[in-house]
């Protein structure tokens, strides 16, 4: 493999150890070093750990490739240093194991904070925060830019989940009206954050170091319709974050994200096509601060209630008729309390 004009032949880590070939004869040649180095030194490789993955674009068909006398199983999909790397190069897999990951972290969680009987409280999303964001968040800082909108949702529907389960708010309430409320920043921005972080790092490392010599050759190879390099800055631009700005300011990174994260989730536009965003941005929170009830209050009744009444989970008869049989129209929710024929609204409810 070469990066940068830099022929890279193995990687090493630990007790790990990557050989990298562009045609089979090499890697028979490297396997062969291999052994005789492992002789040498008196160390023996586990062939049961032992894998080889082909990156090929075609169904071609590989002789099996043998170390003392055993056959090396092909793979699709190798895992290295927590990162699932799939032989058609492409992020789909590893992030489907990465969704999966986090819901299996979550309901794990869920489960011990019902053993322990904790409930919702600035711990238990502090826990949240430590058990199972961090383990959606592994590597993100190579990975992050290069997802679908799609692979985001559903990574950010586990916070979402986590938030309407232990307050019990109807799950078709926004998402950035959730946040508020709680407290709690998107996943997506805690991952341009950590990037932009990650990027000022490489920016400062020596030439000759590999990170630095594959941010080179991604910078190089702009005929290819998809790099790391050509992803990050399509990622930037959606966000309208300026990352020459961003990194001039390293110690207020967070506050950059967080400001231009807010503008783009309450936006004019989808504040005129979500009628419960609206109404949560002019009548319960026109300022957009994050809320601190849930540290100030100790009764978690109290703290469920509230959170009710402020983010809007009420049933109203527009929404419950959208369900019976036959359909009330959402015109046709009248309140039942009001003299006048107005549709029941959050108003309505308040009163």
């Amino acid at each position: 493999m070469a990066l940068a004009r830099t022929v890279t032949i193995l990687l090493l880590y630990a007790n790990v150890i990557v050989l990298l070939a562009r045609f089979p004869s090499d890697l028979d040649k490297q396997l062969i070093l291999l052994k005789d180095f492992c002789s040498t030194m008196g160390m023996i490789v586990n062939t049961d750990k032992t894998k080889v993955m082909i990156i090929k674009s075609k169904n071609d068909t590989y002789t099996n490739f043998m170390y003392e006398n055993s056959n090396l199983e092909e793979v699709s999909s190798y895992n290295y240093l927590g990162i699932d790397i799939h032989h058609k190069l492409n992020w789909n897999y590893s992030i489907d194991k990465r969704i999966n990951g986090g819901w299996k972290a979550y309901f794990g969680f869920e489960n011990n904070c019902k053993i322990a009987s904790l409930v919702m409280c600035d711990r238990k999303k502090f826990l949240f925060e430590t058990l199972v964001t961090s383990v959606i968040l592994y590597r993100c800082e190579v990975w992050g830019c290069s997802i679908s909108r799609e692979s985001w949702r559903k990574i950010e529907q586990i916070q979402k989940r986590f938030i309407t389960y232990n307050l019990k708010i109807k799950s078709n309430t926004p998402y950035p009206i959730l946040l508020k409320e709680v407290g709690l920043s998107p996943i997506k921005s805690l991952v341009m954050t950590r990037f932009l972080l990650y990027k000022h790092k490489l920016n400062n490392i020596g030439d000759h170091r590999l990170p630095k010599l594959a941010l080179n050759s991604s910078q190089n190879h702009l005929r290819l319709k998809r790099s790391w390099y050509k992803d990050t800055r399509a990622w930037l631009n959606h966000w309208e974050i300026d990352k020459n700005v961003a990194l001039q300011n390293i110690n207020n990174i967070k506050n950059i994200v967080t400001s231009k994260f807010k503008e783009k989730m309450w936006c004019e536009k989808d504040l005129a096509a979500k009628r419960k965003l609206r109404y949560y941005k002019e009548v319960i929170n026109p300022t957009l601060e994050d809320q601190k009830y849930f540290s100030v209050l100790t009764s978690s009744k109290k703290k469920i209630n509230i959170s009710k009444i402020r983010m809007n989970s009420h049933e109203f008869h527009g929404e419950t008729g959208h369900w019976a049989v036959p359909k009330t129209p959402w015109m046709e929710g009248f309140c039942h309390l009001c003299e006048n024929t107005n549709i029941e609204n959050e108003n309505d409810f308040l009163l």
